[in-house]
C-alpha cells in the first residue's frame, strides 16, 4: 500500500494556492510561498547536521579519505548542494500551484 505524505510536511495543497490567487496573489508570491515552506524544513536540518558534524568530526577522522574532519570547502559544498536540490525540488510544485484556476479552487472550497 502506498501512503501519501501529509500536507503540513510538504508543500501546501493546490487549492490553497488557487484561493490565494483568487484573492490577488501573484505567481511570484505563490512560488516564494512554496519554496519558502520547503526551505523552512531544510534549514533546521542543515543546522542540526552541522552541529552533529562538529561534535562527531574528530571521531570519524580515520575513515575520511584525504578530507579533514572540519573542511569548510567540503562542508560548504554539501550545504550548497542540499539547498540547491531543495529549491529545485520545491520549484516544480510551485509552478504547478501557479497554474491552478482560481475559480475551480474557490468552487472546491
Amino acid at each position: 500500500m502506498i501512503r501519501r505524505t501529509p500536507w503540513p510536511l510538504c508543500v501546501p495543497p493546490p487549492w490553497t494556492s488557487g484561493v490565494r490567487a483568487a484573492l490577488g496573489a501573484s505567481a511570484g508570491v505563490l512560488v516564494a510561498m512554496v519554496v519558502g515552506q520547503a526551505m523552512r524544513i531544510v534549514v533546521p536540518g542543515i543546522g542540526i547536521g552541522l552541529l552533529i558534524a562538529v561534535m562527531v568530526g574528530g571521531r570519524v577522522e580515520r575513515v575520511l579519505f584525504q578530507v579533514a574532519p572540519h573542511d569548510t570547502l567540503v562542508g560548504g559544498t554539501v550545504i550548497a548542494s542540499l539547498v540547491l536540490a531543495t529549491a529545485l525540488a520545491a520549484w516544480i510544485p510551485s509552478l504547478r500551484a501557479t497554474r491552478v484556476n482560481p475559480a475551480v479552487a474557490l468552487r472546491a472550497e
